[in-house]
């Protein structure tokens, strides 16, 4: 599990502030992007897009879900 807002940067351990990543990505992501000042436009970036890939595959599992009943 990775934290999409890191918590050096007030992020917390809620489910939506989580998502799966393998062990590689979640340390590159660290690496590149958790030193950075919360206000760094390329860790913004970041956060929002991992919070919109989030957004969609969890509309995606809403979705299937709701056809099958």
């Amino acid at each position: 599990l990775e934290h999409i807002v890191p918590k050096n940067h007030g992020g917390t351990d809620a489910l939506e502030n989580l998502a799966i990543a393998c062990a590689r990505c979640n340390s590159e992501k660290g690496l590149r992007h958790d030193h950075r000042r919360p206000d760094d436009p390329r860790l913004r970036a970041v956060i929002a897009r991992l919070q919109a890939r989030r957004r969609e595959r969890f509309q995606e599992l809403d979705e299937d879900s709701s056809e099958r009943n």
